[in-house]
Order: C-alpha cells, then structure tokens, then sequence
C-alpha cells in the first residue's frame, strides 16, 4: 500500500519541515537542533512526519541519517506506529525497525543508513533503584539501545528523534533523563510532534536556523475534510429540557446527547453512508462517579441498549471485549462510558456525540477528549451540515464556568445568538449560491503529469539522445546560476563563478544539479519538494523506454548537457497538467454548485464566545456579538453603520461568513491568471474568467426599506486594479442587485421593500475622525488609491438612501 497524495496543508508542512531537517544536517551536531510541528488532532501528523523524512534523505545536499521514533502509552500503540510508518514508507529509502525487546536491539546493532527505529518511551524510560530497568538499556548487558547509537554515530551517520505526542511526558523528569541519555551517545535533531507542543523554540535560535516551528492551522484542516468543522455546545439543550421537564438534570443531557445520536445515524443513512455515529460518555473522578455510573447505565438500558453488547465500558477494571474493533462501521457498540481521558493513541473516527459531566468543584469545563471527536470518518464534506459537526453535552445549566480543550485551536461554539424581530416578517427572499472552494494546486498528481511529460520529451528531448551516453559531467557546463549556488551552499564543496567553472564534477553535485534542474520550471506549481518525486518517476519510466541501458548517473549526465530542453518539457507539462487539475476541481465544485431564490438571514448562530465582542448599535442579533479578528476596514464601516443607525438610516444590519450554504454567496465571474492557466488561455483561445463565489460582507436594512449588500475593502486593495478581483467583485454585486429587483414583481405579495443595491465600499477615517464611505463604480473602476479616492475617480460617496441602483450596475 502506497502513501496518499498530500493535501494542501500537508504539502506546505512537509517540505517545510524537510528543509528544516536538510538545514539542520549541516550544522554543528552539539547545538540544540530542533523542529517543532504543531498540529491538530486528524491532521496527519505521521503522514506528513514520515514523508519529510523520506524526502530529506533523499535530498543529496543532505547526510545519511537513522531515526529514532518514540511513541507514547501504554499497550501496543509503538506496534501500530511501526504499522502504519511502514505502510507509508513503503518504496522509500527509509526501512522501519521494530526495537521491543532486547531480541530486537541485538538483531539491529549494525544500524543501516535509513534505519527508523520505533519504540515505546514508557518502556524505555522505566527504572528501579536510579537504574534502567529495561534490558534494552541496563547496564551488563552486551548490545543496547545506546551501543546501537554508539554504532550509528561510528559510522558518520546523523540522528532524527521523533517525539510523538510530545505534550504528554516530554518535560517528565525520567523522559528528560532519557533524552539526555540518548543525546551523550547520539546527538540528534529533535522532531516534535503534538498538538499541544510543550516546546518553546527559542527566539535567537528561530532567527539563526537552529529551531524551526512549524504550525498546521486547525482551519485548514478542516476546509479538507480531514476533520469536523466546528463542536457545538449543548445545542438545543433547553428545549430537550422542557419536554424532559420530570427527569434530573443527567437524564435531560442524556437525552439531548441521544437524540442528536439518533439523528445524526438518520442523517448518515439518508447519505448514503456506512458510519454509524458513537455515542462517548465521560464522567469525572470523585464522590459522584459511582452515581452517575448508575445513571448513564440505567438511561442506556432504557434505551434498549446492553452492556457489552451494544454499550461498551472503558474503566479502570472494567473494560469490555473486543474495544479495538469499536471503530468498525459493524461494531455493534453505540456508545462507549469511560471515566478519565480515553488512552493515547485510541482511534474511531465514528465517535461524534459527547457526553461529559463536569467537576462540581471544578471553576473549570475541561474538554479532554475532544480531538476524539474531531475526526472526520470518511474525510469529506457532507451535504447535510449537521454531519460535518461534533457535540458536547454536559450539565452546565446556570452554571459558568471557563471552557477549555485539548485541542486549542478548534471552535467550541458555546452561546447561540439569535435574530431580532426587526428582521421582516414577509422574509428577504434573496438569491443565494454555495459552490465549495476549488483546493490549491503545489504539485502535479502522478496521473496528469505522466502522458503530458512524455509527449514533451517525446518532443524536446527524445531528438537529442544519443547513441552513447556520457559518463561524467564536465563543469564547463553551462547550469543554472541559482541552481548551482543553492547546491554550493549545502555544502558541496565546489567553487563555481557565473554559471561556469573547469574540471569535473562529482557525483554528488552531479545528483544535486539534476534534482535541481527538473524542478527549476515547474509551470505554477509551487511546492518543488513534492513535485520532484513525481517528475523524475516519469522520467525515468521514459528512459527506460528510450535508453534502456543506461544507467541513473547516465541519465543525469545527459540531462544537464540538455539543460533548457529539460526545463522547457518540464514546465509545458506542469502547465497542461495544472489546467487538467484545475478544470476538474472547478467542474468538481460546480457541479457541487446550489443556487436558492429563497435565502434568508440565518435565524440564529451558535458562535465561539470567547471570540467575539459586543457589535456595534443596529446588529440584528442577540446577543449583539461579532467575531474580534474582523478587519480594521470592517470596524471602521461598522462604526459608519452605528451612526447611521442612530440617524434613523439604517434599521439593521448584518455580518455575513462565508464557505458556508446558510451565508449569502453571490456568484462574480473571476479573472484566471494568464500564467498559470495553460498555453490555450495565455494564446487567447481559453476563457479569461471563471465563475466563483463572493461572499459580501455585510447587510444593511434601510429605513426606505431598501437592502444593501456590501463588499468592504482598504485603500491600496491588492486585488483593486481595473479588471482585477474586486473589480470583478464589484460587477457581479451590481449583477446580482439588476437580477433581484428583476424578481420582485413576482414577490410582490411577499417583499415590502422594492429595491436591491450592492457594491464595493472603502471606509477611511477623516482627521476628524468623521468616517467616511466611498462606493465604487464598477462602468468606471479605478483602484482604490488615496488620490482616486480623494478625487472621486471612479469612487464617490456612498449615500445608503438617497442612491438609485443604477450607480451601482455597469453601463
């Protein structure tokens, strides 16, 4: 089984973290080398680790390395890591090596470059009397772990240490004994890995490239699919509550927690889908634990579920049989009681529904198994909203308390906040498209780059081959200047002036150059890490064909004496490839595409609270709560809005999201760069734009009962050139204004308000601090520069009421 293709995010983490691994081999062994990846539970953490490692030894600017992957807990869980390392390993240069016993340590002494050696740091770590405990490091014995080191440092070879979980006992005063232990034997990069690093890199050490930090965001993992988009908090609790009115305030929170569990198993057969969704119930240590044991069973059994039939335990003493296949669709588990954090390592995607009573002495709601919940079973989006979300009920009511998780960056969405009656009562009956957003493209995928890269060798390659090969490369040969410095500067050990230089060159720069090369024009593509695997595959899937007799030096000899025909098939089919995978993903997302003549302004949000602040005056909602990370553009327009609210302007306004089919999405056509959009749009034969989804920033409900839809940007908006982004924005706002009025008529019984205006807007505050509004006209774009601004060029004072729609459409 081969590793997936990364996604996005995981493409960036893994060739940050593998020029971090490469620089690192380069300096002094006793400096404190580190690299810090921080990321969320779900994200793919040892996806992403053992891809960077596969792609820094094979890097020849690089140094021959074993590694040493510690892995947290109790039980097997270093077994399923060596498992799943060698799965994704597999066809690397990296060879996975099981150390459990000391059977295991005799048998590898003679470490082999590329070795990953993965064990269980709790074993490891155990003493009695100051001394290892474990076989595997005790004194007297012939071959341990540290002999191993002794023998890997012996033969020149580098360490990684990968810490997995590095949060749980890394700062542990055995762990540290341990570490320090290895480091005497073997000094080592240091790896990290954890959502919750403990480690702080060193701002110095940042600064000279002795620590890296590398941070996934829990955001982007999310718009993959890899995890659930957000957990709400005891959501409709209170009206579970008031049907449930005669039953203690356990059983209510029970009951709200299994009837989302019941909806949500509806919800995945209406799909299509296999999950069954898993019911966990966690209640804390202390007086009442044996009470509420008795509660949780008694609702479940009433439920018709039985223990360790269709409802599992995991406590201490008491663990039902075959937990491990829990995560199985077919498991006949629906829910699963535990009383402390469920074990590190524990996998099941399918657990969606938590029930966590809260500490009554605690000031304290601690979320400690959420990252468990997080995990997205099929790793995609799901129509039905309420699939892509998870749920925690606990029994909060009137009670506060501060809300905190393991995994920090995800949203706990904990207070709904509600439409006011000043919404109208008929509706607004507005046109509303979703269209999911279209992935980034950093390398090509295999099966789009192999036909156009053979047919441009086929092209500017294959007329230059020659009957012989050439077994050397002299370094007369002209390169690639960049490509030569970025070689030197690893330490290669060779002195090249301008592109040139006398002599021969060694195998090593050799092998570097050609890397260098195949990815030196790689079309629009971004990531040369992970596109070089892919381009030399095909390659040398093509010489075999064209040459097969020579050997992989041969080849590389060759190619850099044909420099320029290289790179020119290289990049032509990095473009068709790119255009292929584009124009799939865009056909893959509209075809995803739902346009409503029926939207209406939500009804209520559930919103993080701790990440929002009170609105300005006229916010429909409340709470009047927004988020704080709005932009200063969009605080300056709100507090335009607040003065027009209290000059009896405007009746209300609203903040609108986006990605999301409950906001308002307004389809633009978007310009596509010529330089990345293939040899038929940059000749004039492909389609200059492409339809995408805009989200506007705000609603504004006039006193005249007209609706505005507005778009807020910056003076000097880097997308505000004519025919640019904005400007496209702005035209498919004035587009979608002309469409709606074009309903009304036939929602004139329902619709009281008779026009609909949008556009671009740009807020400065004057010395006075008087704010003030600029509309753009889309018939007369300009950017937004402070002198167009100034002069109304192609900008003029934004009058909500008073301003016909016409100022707003294109001539």
């Amino acid at each position: 089984m081969s590793a997936p293709e990364p996604v996005e995010y995981q493409a960036r983490a893994i060739e940050k973290m593998a020029d971090a691994l490469v620089a690192l081999a380069s300096i002094d062994q006793e400096q404190d080398r580190l690299v810090v990846l921080k990321a969320p539970t779900g994200s793919g953490k040892t996806f992403m680790v053992a891809a960077a490692l596969s792609t820094a030894y094979d890097d020849p600017t690089g140094h021959p390395f074993i590694v040493l992957w510690l892995t947290p807990g109790k039980g097997n869980l270093h077994k399923q890591s060596a498992k799943a390392l060698s799965s994704l390993l597999v066809g690397t240069s990296l060879q996975v090596r099981l150390l459990d016993d000391q059977d295991d340590i005799v048998r590898h002494q003679d470490p082999a470059p590329g070795s990953v050696f993965v064990v269980n740091w709790e074993k490891l770590r155990m003493e009695k009397d100051g001394k290892w405990a474990n076989k595997m490091l005790a004194d007297g014995e012939n071959a341990t772990l540290f002999t191993l080191l002794a023998a890997a440092s012996a033969k020149g070879l580098d360490m990684i240490a990968v810490v997995d979980e590095s949060h749980l006992s890394l700062q542990a005063p055995r762990t540290s004994k341990l570490m320090r232990a290895i480091q005497e034997k073997r000094p080592y990069i240091q790896l990290e890995l954890s959502a919750t690093p403990t480690a702080q890199p060193d701002p110095d050490l940042l600064t000279e490239g002795v620590h890296h930090w590398i941070r996934v965001k829990f955001e982007d993992v999310e718009a993959e699919g890899m995890v659930r988009k957000s957990v709400l908090l005891n959501e409709d609790l209170p009206a579970v509550m008031a049907v449930h009115s005669k039953d203690s305030l356990q059983f209510q929170v029970l009951w709200a927690a299994w009837e989302k569990v019941e909806a949500l198993t509806a919800a995945y057969v209406a799909a299509g889908s296999p999950v069954r969704p898993l019911l966990l119930v966690q209640y804390p240590d202390g007086e009442k634990a044996e009470q509420l044991a008795e509660i949780v069973e008694k609702f479940l059994a009433q439920r018709g579920l039985v223990k360790d039939k269709t409802f599992a335990t995991w406590l201490s003493g008491d663990h039902s049989d075959d937990l491990e296949s829990i995560s199985l669709y077919t498991s006949p588990y629906r829910a699963l009681i535990f009383k402390q954090a469920i074990a590190t390592g524990w996998d099941c995607p399918r657990a969606q529904v938590l029930v966590q009573f809260r500490d009554p002495k605690s000031p304290i709601f601690q979320i400690q198994t959420l990252g468990r919940i997080l995990r997205s079973p099929e790793q995609k989006r799901y129509d039905d909203e309420s699939l892509n979300l998870a749920y925690v009920f606990s029994d909060l009511e009137g009670v506060t308390v501060s809300i905190e998780t393991d995994e920090p960056d995800a949203k706990v969405r904990d207070m709904t906040i509600k439409r006011t009656n000043a919404y109208p009562t008929g509706g607004l009956k507005l046109s509303s498209t979703f269209q999911p957003r279209t992935r980034e493209f950093h390398y090509p995928m295999t099966g789009n780059l192999t036909k156009p890269l053979i047919n441009a060798l086929d092209t500017k390659v294959a007329p230059l081959l020659t009957s012989e090969p050439f077994t050397s490369t002299p370094a007369s040969v002209i390169v690639d200047a960049a490509i030569a410095t970025k070689v030197l500067d690893a330490g290669a050990g060779h002195e090249m002036k301008g592109g040139s230089a006398t002599g021969e060159l060694d195998d090593v720069i050799v092998q570097a150059l050609y890397n260098r090369l195949l990815v030196a024009r790689i079309g629009a593509y971004r990531s040369r890490a992970q596109s070089l695997s892919r381009i030399k595959k095909v390659i040398t899937s093509w010489f075999k064909t064209q040459r097969p007799t020579w050997t992989t030096d041969e080849v590389q000899h060759f190619a850099l004496r044909h420099q320029g025909a290289f790179m020119e098939a290289v990049d032509q089919a990095c473009v068709a490839s790119r255009a292929v995978e584009e124009a799939a993903a865009i056909a893959e997302a509209r075809g995803k595409r739902r346009t409503t003549h029926e939207w209406e302004v939500p009804s209520s949000e559930l919103v993080v609270s701790k990440d929002c602040e009170v609105a300005g005056k006229g916010f429909l909602f409340e709470p009047a709560l927004v988020p704080t990370d709005r932009s200063n553009p969009e605080k300056r327009f709100e507090a335009y809005l607040a003065k027009q609210v209290a000059d009896g302007v405007v009746k209300w306004w609203w903040k609108n999201g986006e990605q999301d089919e409950k906001y308002l999405g307004v389809v633009y056509d978007r310009p596509i760069d010529s330089n990345s959009a293939g040899e038929d749009a940059q000749a004039g034969t492909a389609p200059s734009t492409e339809e995408r989804t805009t989200y506007p920033d705000y609603l504004v409900y006039c006193s005249n009962d007209v609706v505005w839809a507005i778009e807020v940007k910056d003076v000097d908006d880097k997308d505000g050139a004519t025919n640019g982004v904005t400007h496209a924005k702005a035209r498919g706002l004035a587009r979608w204004a002309s469409d709606m009025a074009s309903l009304r008529p036939s929602q004139e019984a329902l619709i009281k308000f008779a026009d609909m205006r949008a556009g671009v807007v740009v807020p400065t505050e004057q010395a006075t601090r008087v704010i003030s509004v600029k509309v753009g006209d889309p018939s007369n774009w300009h950017k937004p520069d402070a002198a167009n601004l100034a002069s109304d060029r192609g900008w003029s004072t934004l009058d909500l009421v008073a301003g016909s729609r016409a100022s707003t459409e294109e001539n």
